[in-house]
């Protein structure tokens, strides 16, 4: 049995596109933190712009695009600018970040460390609605001669998808910063499945028409 091959690639190519949905990269880098008051701008408008709610703000800071200063203690993975809540003193804080669009998977980097220092404890916790689907995170570390940038990946597993993650921090007084220090998040949002069924569909009827075709051909020839 022959599939027509023009509709056949054209169906894969449907589902191929309804499965790989286009991932969303937030960098931080369009808001101008460098010429902010402290290198802090309020994270709230530039994350509603991608969709993104902030709620549940705990431990009395704001969450923030932070400048790193150049790189010189450390060094956000794209341009110089990353988030983090900061908390004076940097004891325990949390927030919520709240997408519009539930996800498969998510990604972020926690940013070079240049120097010695330590690190807050943190977590990133990803809910899809009241159902954890999985959470990263490190104890309160010392880090010495600096450390590579850590990337992290959530992702929704058998559920509809990640509509929520929680992230943590806390310093007890003494971390050389205050929270999760997060750069390059990356969203990769559920794939619709109307396009994708459709494609299967149509790969079906190609299937279904070619052997009624060749049928009556061969009648015809007899």
């Amino acid at each position: 049995m022959k599939i027509n091959n023009s509709l056949f690639l054209g169906s894969l190519l449907m589902l191929a596109t309804a499965l790989t949905s286009t991932a969303t990269l937030i960098d931080f880098d369009s808001v101008n933190a460098q010429a902010a008051p402290n290198g802090l701008v309020d994270a709230t408008g530039y994350l509603a712009s991608y969709g993104i709610t902030l709620s549940n703000i705990t431990g009395g800071g704001q969450v923030d695009i932070t400048y790193d200063n150049g790189g010189s203690n450390v060094a956000a993975s794209s341009g110089h600018n990353f988030l983090e809540q900061r908390v004076s003193p940097n004891l325990a804080q949390s927030f919520t970040m709240n997408f519009s669009t539930p996800l498969s998977s998510l990604s972020f980097d926690y940013i070079r460390q240049v120097t010695s220092n330590l690190i807050a404890q943190w977590s990133a916790t990803a809910y899809a609605g009241a159902t954890n689907v999985g959470s990263v995170g490190e104890p309160e570390t010392s880090v010495f001669g600096g450390r590579a940038a850590q990337n992290y990946v959530l992702t929704a597993g058998a559920t509809s998808g990640i509509t929520s993650l929680v992230i943590y921090g806390n310093g007890y007084g003494n971390a050389g910063n205050y929270s999760l220090q997060m750069d390059n998040l990356t969203l990769n949002p559920v794939p619709e499945p109307g396009t994708a069924l459709f494609g299967v569909a149509c790969v079906g009827v190609a299937a279904l028409r070619r052997p009624r075709r060749a049928a009556v051909a061969a009648t015809f020839t007899a």
